[in-house]
């Protein structure tokens, strides 16, 4: 007896251990998820662009993670490499930063967008993954923390680009970020250690059923109001006549509510059901984006705290309707999928702004989220 009690405290504080590195590079990962909105009226004004353009931009940053999630995470998985792929992406991601502070051009900017995607596609599908098989009854909860993470670093991306546009300027504050990300690659290195679990030998069109496909498609579109909110939130404030630094600040805090809204999504999700609670979740988040529009952005947190929720419910939602045992390639495809559909985000969000105005844009993607719960009744009920 006493030495299963010895046996079950090591292994729990093994998988602590585990969930706390993976949290950190989740944070510094995401930190820098919306660091180009957060500049991108500065780009705007410095490059002469439109706001279509500028929506291409924040798309180039997306594609790399459409096309090399899924292909990475069935890679990782077949090959039992997860922690060298998340290292060589901190490593890339360090440097596409750098080199974005470098940037002249509108090839410059797009160039150092598609590698900053690329840095940003290695870590969810290994991170999730490796978690998930750590975690097996309390999944969503303990997903929803280390959500909660990445929404900080998120939330985070835009308060740095605001505090270092107040002080130095934000070139000079990330120009040495290569360094920063090589110190806790070498961390995570040497310090993460949890067991490489090599999958069956299928092709990763074997991973895709129906019912994934359907999540990943819902998932998709959820990012793409997402995505859409946020990227053109800092530059609808300045419209608004707030200043840049004062929008990003206020941007950061808005996305701090999807914070608290990962960890009880996740908790909820456990007793409540997945499909039950993004339900529910997506028919309140419509009315509190068309209000932060027509009423008070004010309103937009409150989406936040909804948009947040969702997140770490379709993760784990995916590995019940997608295959369990090669949980690697199924977060892979669902977020890789999400992130081609939201990749069209800033694109048509920026063309309608570009056409109509602010407005239109914010109400299109008020209006999403009741599709999306039409979506949801087709798949099972998990």
């Amino acid at each position: 007896m006493v030495d299963l009690t010895i046996h079950a405290s090591v292994e729990g504080g093994r998988r602590r251990k585990i969930l706390c590195i993976l949290s950190s590079v989740h944070l510094v990962n995401d930190v820098f998820f919306y660091i180009i909105p957060s500049i991108l009226p500065l780009i705007v004004e410095f490059l002469g662009i439109s706001y279509l353009e500028a929506g291409l931009l924040i798309t180039s940053t997306r594609f790399a993670p459409a096309v090399l999630q899924p292909l990475l995470g069935h890679f990782a998985e077949r090959r039992g490499v997860r922690k060298m792929t998340i290292v060589l992406g901190l490593l890339v991601l360090g440097s596409a930063i750098t080199l974005l502070t470098l940037s002249t051009s509108y090839l410059m900017f797009t160039v150092t967008a598609v590698l900053i995607g690329l840095g940003l596609s290695t870590y969810h599908p290994q991170g999730i993954a490796t978690i998930s098989e750590y975690y097996e009854s309390n999944r969503g909860f303990i997903l929803g923390i280390h959500g909660a993470v990445g929404e900080l670093g998120v939330a985070l991306g835009p308060l740095l680009v605001g505090l270092l546009l107040s002080t130095v300027g934000w070139a000079e504050g990330l120009r040495f970020t290569f360094l920063f990300t090589l110190i806790l690659a070498v961390f995570v290195w040497r310090t993460l250690e949890f067991k490489e679990i090599r999958v069956s030998k299928s092709g990763i069109l074997g991973t895709i059923t129906f019912p994934l496909i359907l999540l990943a498609l819902t998932s998709g579109m959820n990012l793409f109001i997402y995505v859409g909110v946020f990227s053109f939130l800092p530059t609808f404030l300045v419209f608004k006549g707030i200043s840049l630094d004062v929008s990003d600040l206020i941007t950061a805090l808005m996305l701090f509510a999807a914070m608290p809204g990962s960890v009880v999504g996740g908790s909820l999700s456990d007793k409540v059901g997945r499909r039950n609670l993004l339900i529910i979740t997506l028919l309140l988040l419509g009315p509190f984006i068309a209000m932060g529009v027509l009423v008070s952005f004010i309103t937009l947190i409150p989406a936040s705290f909804l948009m947040g929720m969702t997140f770490p419910v379709m993760q784990t939602y995916a590995m019940k309707v997608g295959k369990e045992e090669e949980k690697g390639s199924t977060i892979g495809v669902v977020l890789g999928v999400g992130v081609a559909v939201s990749s069209f985000s800033p694109i048509v969000i920026g063309g309608i702004i570009d056409h109509f105005g602010f407005e239109y844009g914010f109400m299109l993607l008020a209006a999403i989220p009741l599709a999306l719960c039409l979506a949801l009744l087709s798949l099972p009920k998990k």
